[in-house]
């Protein structure tokens, strides 16, 4: 794909995009201030459905998500994409304020958690290492 600007053709460079469940708006727009700021491409889902539906139609490099969504269990969609995740090649965070979800993490296969209050900066270059973005 490529952008014209003045009749020359330059290669477009799509930044990885990231997906984020999280119920917590605040929390929600902080992770994708950041990320956007940081020059990825960031899709955002408040609820499982939500984000069933974005993983059905669209490619993420990355998909942050949260374990409890109200009265819904993201860890449910996890373990229902999880196969799938793994064959596109997208790599899992999930957040938790609490640490016992890192041990059920690791039985479905997701290789990383993070004790919430997240460290945005941490979160940042945890997403900047998984999904690097391509030099001009």
């Amino acid at each position: 794909m490529t952008f014209s600007a003045n009749g020359s053709d330059f290669p477009l460079i799509e930044s990885p995009c990231v997906l984020i469940m999280e119920d917590d708006v605040y929390l929600l727009r902080l992770y994708e201030k950041a990320l956007v700021k940081a020059g990825f491409a960031v899709h955002t889902a408040e609820t499982v459905d939500a984000a069933r539906t974005l993983l059905h139609t669209h490619h993420y490099r990355v998909f942050i998500s949260d374990v409890h969504l109200g009265e819904e269990q993201g860890v449910n969609l996890l373990r229902q994409e999880i196969a799938t995740l793994h064959q596109e090649g997208t790599e899992i965070i999930v957040v938790s304020g609490s640490a016992e979800y890192y041990y059920l993490t690791r039985e479905i296969d997701i290789d990383f958690f993070i004790e919430k209050p997240v460290a945005i900066s941490g979160l940042v270059t945890l997403v900047q290492q998984l999904a690097p973005l391509e030099k001009a």
